[in-house]
């Protein structure tokens, strides 16, 4: 059993496919339909890594090779066996239905669970509440954040 993982958290691609003789290709990498680099002279582009993983005794031993590749070699030594900060994104609880009484919610139940850190991902700054409505923009949309988000952010500095 074979496992593939791209080091990387931009637009990628994995692929496999097995030809007529029952032999299959693998690929990841970044996604070249949406991505450029350009390399003036003299200067170079290293891809993110590419993970191999082999298991023969099943997906538990899999996933413990991972765990292992991730808690002794790819995590920053400082956070090596030590409780790292449980942190709450809003997006699923409100997607782009973002409101002061939601936000109020999320962030106290968060408090009574333990949960350190906070937040208000994608919403907020939309006028609508559709993905085509003011993507990008990042102007904040008022009705949903009133006073602005400066304003807001005072508000939330009162809770913490």
């Amino acid at each position: 059993m074979f496992a593939f993982q791209l080091i990387y958290s931009g637009n990628f691609i994995a692929q496999a496919e097995m030809d007529q003789f029952g032999n299959v290709r693998s690929q990841i990498g970044i996604n070249s339909d949406s991505f450029q680099w350009t390399l003036h002279p003299g200067e170079s582009f290293t891809t993110p890594e590419a993970i191999l993983n082999y298991s023969q005794n099943g997906l538990n031993e899999m996933s413990q090779n991972f765990h292992w590749l991730y808690q002794y070699h790819l995590m920053p030594r400082r956070f090596i066996d030590k409780r790292r900060p449980v942190l709450l994104n809003s997006w699923e609880g409100m997607y782009y239905d973002v409101s002061i009484d939601k936000i109020d919610r999320q962030t106290d139940l968060a408090k009574e669970l333990g949960i350190d850190l906070f937040v208000l991902d994608d919403g907020w700054f939309r006028l609508g509440n559709t993905s085509e409505s003011g993507i990008g923009d990042w102007q904040c949309n008022e009705s949903k954040l009133p006073g602005g988000i400066k304003e807001f952010h005072n508000w939330f500095m009162t809770k913490v």
